[in-house]
């Protein structure tokens, strides 16, 4: 008699299930009150990474991990190893996050600001800026003159 099976691989505590791609970056990591710390990410994988640090973090401790091209990950620290913390984040990237990571800019668009960050490789010199329209020019140029007349009579008088 034959019985067909599935076998299901299940994740004891401690133990990693996703494969983790090395990395070596320098990144910032951010604990529950938002202070920055710089730290060193070694490793990275759908469902976490490794950091180095001299800091002293505790297991279980909420913290935002920043990856450079992805964002800044709500993350937990689940172990200590040597001079650094294995951390999981609290909701998996995507395979296309992880492959994406370390690849961009660190510099992250704050949503309420309209203009976004230079693509990569653009040093600026083939960005055009706009001129002011004629009439706020010619009203800065007379409401700068009257002060630097008002200026020069409050000095003489």
């Amino acid at each position: 008699m034959q019985f067909a099976a599935t076998l299901y691989l299940e994740a004891d505590e401690g133990s990693r299930v996703a494969a983790r791609r090395p990395v070596d970056h320098e990144s910032t990591l951010r604990d529950h009150s938002g202070t920055p710390h710089s730290v060193k990410v070694t490793n990275l994988s759908v469902s976490g990474c490794f950091v180095e640090t001299s800091l002293a973090l505790e297991i279980g401790q909420p913290i935002r991990i920043g990856i450079a091209g992805v964002g800044a990950i709500p993350s937990h620290v689940v172990r200590r190893q040597g001079s650094g913390f294995g951390c999981e984040f609290d909701t998996p990237l995507s395979d296309a996050q992880v492959e994406h990571a370390f690849t961009e800019s660190t510099v992250v668009q704050h949503p309420a600001v309209g203009v976004g960050p230079l693509p990569a490789g653009n040093d600026g010199e083939d960005i055009e800026i706009g001129r002011w329209p004629g009439a706020v020019r010619v009203g800065l140029l007379v409401g700068l003159a009257t002060a630097a007349w008002g200026l020069v009579l409050a000095f003489t008088i």
